[in-house]
């Protein structure tokens, strides 16, 4: 069988499983299986496939078609364009987070050019992956990064390493081992979906992000009521909160925030056009 013909077939495969991004994920597979790059396999096509790949190969695609997703599959994902590796033992970072640290970004390069020196909190840090995209991009004189589950800092720690990065990690809720400090940029990507609407999430989500990262309590709001009671502990002044929400929660929590005495709460919009981000100031 040549790679042409088994990513023909492949492809059939995750298209009649449901995956939307069947021909892009066959191919990704495949690459990481027979340890060629993506591009590389365009000149192999009309090649024959050793055996033992043909056998992984279809393997790893059995996984798939059960909508495991890609990247606990492949065991890593890139996120601006950084390397985490993943295991399901936190959120997969999405490119919509990108947008928040894009965001956080734009504030210590405001700060920056006036010579502040900043320190910025992560907390429900998960992969790591907003914590690491920062310290590797900004020039902060701290990063620090929390999170409840220390299976998901296991990760995060290794993800740090992976990208030479210097953090401080603590594992605890919310604020609870960062007692007594404060810190001038704050970031969040705290669970938000509603408990009830979980069962109905896509298979991928549902199945293999870990739940309490996912849920948010009743209302999708729990967290954000908590982080609203606390974060002024630990926000230096004329600090900054950056909190990634659901694409229908800006309205509740601008008010949460601006009940927590924020005088300017912004809600920056994803790719998609969707309500992704609160900045509050």
């Amino acid at each position: 069988m040549t790679y042409e013909e088994l990513l023909k077939d492949a492809r059939t495969r995750l298209e009649q499983a449901g995956v939307e991004s069947a021909a892009t994920d066959a191919m990704l597979i495949l690459s990481r299986v027979a340890k060629l790059g993506s591009a590389n396999i365009y000149a192999v096509l009309p090649e024959q496939v050793p055996g033992d790949v043909v056998n992984k190969f279809r393997k790893a695609l059995d996984l798939r078609a059960a909508r495991k997703p890609l990247q606990l599959i492949l065991g890593d994902t890139v996120f601006m364009g950084l390397r985490f590796v993943v295991d399901g033992n936190e959120l997969i970072p999405r490119p919509d987070t990108e947008i928040l640290v894009q965001e956080a970004m734009e504030i210590w390069h405001r700060r920056d050019e006036a010579g502040e020196a900043l320190s910025v909190l992560d907390i429900c840090t998960g992969s790591g992956c907003i914590a690491v995209s920062l310290a590797r991009y900004g020039r902060f004189s701290r990063v620090s990064a929390g999170d409840i589950s220390e299976k998901a800092l296991v990760n995060a720690r290794m993800n740090a390493k992976i990208n030479k990065v210097n953090i401080d990690f603590e594992c605890g809720d919310l604020f609870a081992p960062f007692a007594g400090e404060k810190f001038d940029i704050i970031t969040a990507n705290p669970p938000y979906i509603r408990s009830g609407d979980i069962d109905g999430l896509q298979t991928e989500v549902r199945d293999y992000d870990p739940r309490e990262a996912l849920d948010g309590g009743e209302d999708g709001l729990d967290f954000y009521r908590r982080i609203a009671g606390e974060v002024r502990d630990h926000l230096r002044e004329g600090g900054s909160l950056l909190l990634e929400i659901g694409s229908e929660q800006a309205e509740d929590v601008s008010a949460l925030m601006s009940g927590a005495g924020f005088d300017k709460v912004r809600v920056i919009k994803d790719y998609a056009g969707l309500d992704r981000v609160i900045v509050c100031e």
